[in-house]
C-alpha cells in the first residue's frame, strides 16, 4: 500500500513535470533564466527549476503599409508613413521607424545600391487601433524625387510580447516633384553700372538715374535695374515683414549648455505665404532651437550656423516642430526644410554690406535686407531681416538634383544630389547626400504658396512664346538662328559691345521682331522662371517642346554685384554679369565650387553665353 502511495506520488510528480514543460511553450521569451516552483508555499532552490519561457507563437509583420510598397510619384507634402500588422500590438509601444536615402554608387566598376541612414530620432507615433499605426517624421516634407526605404524597428511588439523580426523586409517608395516653377520675384537691383574709361573700369550709378543710350558700351542701355521699378514703393520691391519676436518664450535643458532661454525670431513673407527663422539652425549636436539677443541692434543671431550632413539637416527642423513643449516655435508645428525655388527667393542680386551703414565697406550674406528707406533719406537705418551670423555659404534645400548620365563611366542612376543655395553669392549648385565631407548650414521655412501652379506656356507660332503665369514672352529661339524654327547655330555675344548688333542688351533692346519694340534682355531671376528642374533633353533643364534645339548659357542683364568682393578686381569694380546654365552637366562640377549660375566680363569677347529676349505681357 505504502509502495503505490510513493509510486503514485511520483506519477504525480512525473505528470506535474511533464505539464510544466508544455505549459512553458505558451509563456512570452525572455533572455533570461526564470526560476518555476512546485510549491508556491516553498520558494526555495530545491523546490524550484531554471527554465527559459518559449514564444508563444508567430512573429508580428507589416502586410500593408502607406505609402504602398513600391508605389511611386508620391506627393512630397505626404506628412506620415503608416503600418498596419498582421496582428494585436501593444498600442503603448513607443516604436520607430527606420528611413533610409536609396542611391545607386559605383564600386568597383559594378553599380550597387547604397542605403543613406536619415536621422528621425524625433518622428512622433499614434496609434489608429491595436494593428495600425502612423508615423510623423520630423521633416514634415518628403525629399523631391528621391527614393525612401523604411521599415519598422524591432521596439514595436506584439500583445504577446513578440517584437518585430530583425529581417522585415525594407519598403520602398519614390517621391514626385511638387508641380510649380520658379515664382517671379524682383532681383533687388535697382542700381545701374557704367564703365569709366578714364579710370578703365566699371562704377555704381545707385538709382540707374544716368542717361544710358542704345549703342553706347560705356553707357548701357537694358540693364536689370532699369527695368527693377527703381523708383517703386512694396509690393513691386521684394521685401519681407520682421523679424518680429514672438511673445512665446521657453527655457531648453541641454547637457553640454545647460538652461538656455529661447526667443524665437522670425520673419513673414507675404508675397509666398511663407514664414521664416530668422537665425540658421545651430550646430547639429546641440538638437535645440536658435537663440538671439534682443539687447544688440545688429549681431541679433547668438549661435553661429552650424553646418550640417544631409541626412542631418533633413531632420533639423523638426526640433522646431517639437519646441516649446510640443506648441512648436513661434507657435508653428511644420518647419521644414525649404525647397530650392523658396530658398532662392531670398537671394538679393543688390548691393550688400556687413554694416548698418549701407556705404560701410566689407561684405555679407548675400541675403534680402530692407535698405529702400536709406536709399531715399540717408539717415534712415534700413533692417535686416535675417540678423548678422548669416552663413556665407552653403545652405541645404529638400530638393534632388538629377542630371543625366555622363557615359562612360557615371550612369544616370548615380547621377544623385542634392541642391544648395550659396549665400556668398546668390549661385545655387549641388553636393553629394554621400559625402561625408559635404556639410551646408539649415534656415527652417513654414508654410505653403496656395497659387503654387504648373506654368502655363503658349507657343504663339510666330517665333514667341507666352508665360502666361509671370506675364512675359519669349522669343523661341537664341539669337543667331532661324526665328521660328530654332534652326541653325547660336552665336555667343557680349554682354555690352561698341557693336549694336553684337552686344547682348543692345540686340535686345534694338529688336522688333514680331511687330514688336520693348524686347529687353532678361533679368536672372526671369531666366529662373524658364528653368524645369525635370527635363534632360539634350542634358538641358529647359522645355524642348517650346525651346527645341537650345543652347546651353544665356545673359541676365543683372550684374554680378558680389565679384568685385573677390581679388583681384578693386572695392567698387563690377566687370562681370550673370548667366544661367541650363546644363544639368553643370551638377558635377559642385566639386570644383561651379554652378549653376556663372558670370563672365561684360566687355571681353571669351566664352561668351547666348540671348533670348524677353518682353512684358499686356
Amino acid at each position: 500500500m505504502l509502495l503505490r502511495k510513493k509510486l503514485g506520488f511520483l506519477l504525480l510528480l512525473g505528470l506535474m513535470w511533464t505539464c510544466q514543460g508544455g505549459f512553458e511553450r505558451f509563456q512570452p521569451e525572455v533572455n533570461e533564466a526564470t526560476l518555476y516552483c512546485l510549491n508556491v508555499e516553498q520558494k526555495s532552490k530545491e523546490d524550484c527549476r531554471s527554465v527559459r519561457k518559449k514564444p508563444p507563437g508567430p512573429t508580428p509583420k507589416v502586410i500593408e503599409s502607406f505609402p504602398a510598397d513600391g508605389a511611386s510619384e508620391v506627393n512630397p507634402a505626404t506628412t506620415y508613413i503608416e503600418l498596419l500588422f498582421d496582428q494585436p500590438m501593444m498600442e503603448k509601444t513607443q516604436g520607430h521607424v527606420e528611413f533610409f536615402l536609396v542611391s545607386r554608387v559605383l564600386e568597383n566598376t559594378e553599380v550597387r545600391e547604397h542605403l543613406l541612414p536619415l536621422e528621425a530620432w524625433q518622428s512622433e507615433l499614434f496609434w489608429l487601433d491595436d494593428q495600425r499605426v502612423r508615423i510623423f517624421p520630423p521633416w514634415r516634407e518628403l525629399i523631391e524625387d528621391a527614393q525612401i526605404a523604411f521599415r519598422p524597428s524591432r521596439d514595436f511588439v506584439s500583445k504577446l510580447n513578440i517584437p518585430v523580426s530583425d529581417i522585415e523586409p525594407l519598403r520602398r517608395f519614390k517621391v514626385a516633384r511638387f508641380s510649380g516653377f520658379f515664382p517671379l520675384v524682383k532681383t533687388n537691383q535697382y542700381q545701374c553700372f557704367y564703365y569709366d574709361s578714364s579710370e578703365t573700369k566699371w562704377k555704381e550709378d545707385p538709382n540707374c538715374s544716368l542717361t544710358y543710350a542704345e549703342n553706347n558700351e560705356d553707357y548701357p542701355e537694358g540693364q536689370n535695374g532699369r527695368y527693377e521699378d527703381n523708383i517703386g514703393m512694396p509690393p513691386q520691391r521684394r521685401t519681407l515683414d520682421g523679424p518680429y519676436e514672438h511673445p512665446q518664450s521657453f527655457t531648453v535643458e541641454t547637457v553640454a549648455e545647460g538652461s538656455l532661454l529661447i526667443r524665437p525670431l522670425y520673419v513673414n513673407d507675404t508675397t509666398m505665404n511663407l514664414t521664416w527663422a530668422a537665425c540658421s539652425m545651430p550646430d547639429p549636436e546641440t538638437k535645440r532651437p536658435p537663440r538671439y539677443n534682443p539687447s544688440v541692434s545688429i549681431d541679433r543671431c547668438a549661435d553661429t550656423p552650424g553646418l550640417f550632413l544631409f541626412s542631418q539637416a533633413i531632420f533639423a527642423c523638426g526640433v522646431l516642430n517639437k519646441a516649446n513643449n510640443g506648441a512648436g516655435y513661434a507657435g508653428l508645428k511644420n518647419w521644414r526644410l525649404p525647397r530650392l525655388d523658396e530658398l532662392l527667393t531670398l537671394v538679393d542680386y543688390g548691393y550688400r554690406t556687413n554694416s548698418d551703414n549701407i556705404t560701410a565697406p566689407g561684405k555679407s550674406a548675400a541675403i534680402l535686407f530692407d535698405r529702400y528707406n536709406q536709399s531715399r533719406n540717408s539717415a534712415a537705418v534700413f533692417r535686416r531681416y535675417f540678423p548678422s551670423k548669416f552663413y556665407e555659404g552653403y545652405y541645404w534645400t529638400s530638393t534632388v538634383a538629377r542630371r543625366p548620365a555622363m557615359p562612360p563611366s557615371i550612369p544616370e542612376e548615380l547621377a544623385f544630389e542634392i541642391f544648395v543655395v550659396d549665400f556668398r553669392n546668390g549661385n545655387f549648385t549641388a553636393l553629394s547626400p554621400l559625402d561625408d565631407s559635404k556639410k551646408a548650414a539649415v534656415l527652417c521655412v513654414s508654410g505653403d504658396n496656395p497659387n503654387r501652379q504648373v506654368r502655363s506656356l503658349i507657343d504663339n507660332g510666330d517665333g514667341t512664346i507666352s508665360d502666361t503665369r509671370h506675364g512675359l514672352m519669349w522669343q523661341k529661339c537664341a539669337y543667331g538662328q532661324h526665328p521660328l524654327n530654332c534652326t541653325g547655330t547660336a552665336t555667343p555675344v557680349q554682354w555690352t559691345s561698341p557693336n549694336s548688333t553684337t552686344g547682348a542688351l543692345n540686340i535686345c533692346e534694338t529688336s522688333t521682331f514680331a511687330s514688336k519694340s520693348d524686347w529687353r534682355l532678361p533679368t536672372i531671376r526671369e531666366l529662373l522662371t524658364l528653368y524645369e528642374k525635370s527635363f534632360f533633353n539634350n542634358n538641358l533643364a529647359l522645355n524642348p517642346q517650346f525651346f527645341p534645339n537650345s543652347p546651353e548659357r544665356f545673359w541676365s542683364s543683372t550684374t554680378n554685384v558680389s565679384h568685385n568682393e573677390n581679388p583681384p578686381f578693386p572695392t567698387q569694380d563690377f566687370p562681370q554679369a550673370w548667366f544661367l546654365s541650363f546644363s544639368l552637366a553643370h551638377y558635377q562640377m559642385a566639386l570644383s565650387g561651379g554652378g549653376i549660375l556663372g558670370s563672365r566680363d561684360k566687355k571681353i569677347n571669351v566664352g561668351n553665353p547666348f540671348v533670348r529676349c524677353v518682353r512684358n505681357l499686356p
